[in-house]
């Protein structure tokens, strides 16, 4: 099989994981148990986050605790929703939206989660 390691000045880069394929809707449940997981991951961290929205620019310190806990969450998606609702942090209406219009986060999501974009 062939794969592509790539190299830096100082040697090689160590992979973060290895992609061995895509389960398609030819796999069946493979595939239906892909969707249901990756759905469900793109639910959780705004789901975190839709409870707090009323302290939003009125106590810094109760949003940073959910913050901190949908950044601890595995892969790019919950640290990018982290990064654009921290800077939108003292605006309710603007923090709502980045919950609400992660707009293309699951896109970068993928590409950075399963394909090392």
């Amino acid at each position: 099989m062939p794969a592509h390691v790539p190299e830096h000045a100082r040697g090689p880069i160590p992979p973060r994981a290895i992609h061995s394929g895509f389960s398609g809707p030819a796999t069946g449940e493979e595939h239906q148990k892909l969707r249901r997981n990756f759905e469900a991951r793109m639910r959780k961290a705004p789901g975190m986050l839709k409870p707090h929205v009323a302290k939003v620019g009125k106590d810094a310190a109760a949003i940073e605790g959910p913050l901190a806990k949908v950044a601890a969450l595995p892969g790019k998606f919950p640290a990018d929703l982290v990064e654009q609702a921290r800077v939108n942090a003292r605006d309710a209406s603007s923090f709502r939206a980045v919950i609400d219009e992660r707009g293309q986060l699951p896109a970068l999501w993928l590409a950075s989660e399963h394909f090392g974009w």
